[in-house]
Formats: structure tokens, C-alpha cells, sequence
């Protein structure tokens, strides 16, 4: 396996000791993605849930554990299933719509 050493991740290891010599890079790093993510699942999750006890408890989570609680939140917290329910019923109105306009006008032709 090949190592990126232009990587932004990879760990500058000391042959002597082992130790990890730009371990402070590497932790500003992690820290900035986990605190963007855990912002992004905080503004979300106060926007979009309806029961503050459901809103508290994500936010809570995204900022004790910020990757994990995000990909949480990613996995279980959107509610996809209402999205495409609501989406479904938008098209159905528009083709029964459709469908009801299209017959008005053959019977009135027609007689």
C-alpha cells in the first residue's frame, strides 16, 4: 500500500521512538471536520425536527461524538420516507389533475 506523504493525514512517524511527529496537525484536522460536521447536523436538526426533545437529543450526540453522531444523524436522523411520501402525493394530485381536466374536456366534445 502506498503512502501519500502530500496527504493531509498522514503521520510523520519518528524512526527512534515511533512517536508521532505531527500529531497537533493532525488533531487541529480532525477537530475542524468534526466541528463543521457537528454545526451541519446542529443547524439541520434544529430546522427540520419537530419535537425539541428529538432536535436535543442529535444535537447532543453530533457534539459528544462528532463523526459518529454525524453519520448517525445522516443514517437515521433525515426522514427520507416523509420526502418521498409527500413527493408521491404532489404527483398523484398533479396527474389526477391532469386526468380530470382530460376527461372534462372529451365530454363536452362529445355531447
Amino acid at each position: 500500500m502506498m503512502k501519500d506523504r502530500a496527504s493531509p493525514y498522514f503521520a510523520d512517524l519518528d524512526p527512534d521512538s515511533g512517536a508521532i511527529l505531527n500529531s497537533q496537525a493532525l488533531g487541529l484536522r480532525t477537530t475542524g471536520v468534526g466541528t463543521a460536521l457537528a454545526v451541519a447536523v446542529t443547524l439541520h436538526a434544529l430546522l427540520r425536527k419537530r419535537r425539541v426533545s428529538v432536535a436535543v437529543a442529535w444535537v447532543g450526540l453530533a457534539w459528544l461524538s462528532p463523526i459518529f453522531g454525524s453519520v448517525l444523524y445522516l443514517m437515521f436522523g433525515i426522514n427520507r420516507v416523509t420526502r418521498r411520501a409527500r413527493r408521491l402525493r404532489t404527483i398523484t394530485r398533479l396527474e389526477t389533475a391532469a386526468w380530470s381536466s382530460s376527461s372534462t374536456r372529451s365530454t363536452a366534445t362529445c355531447g
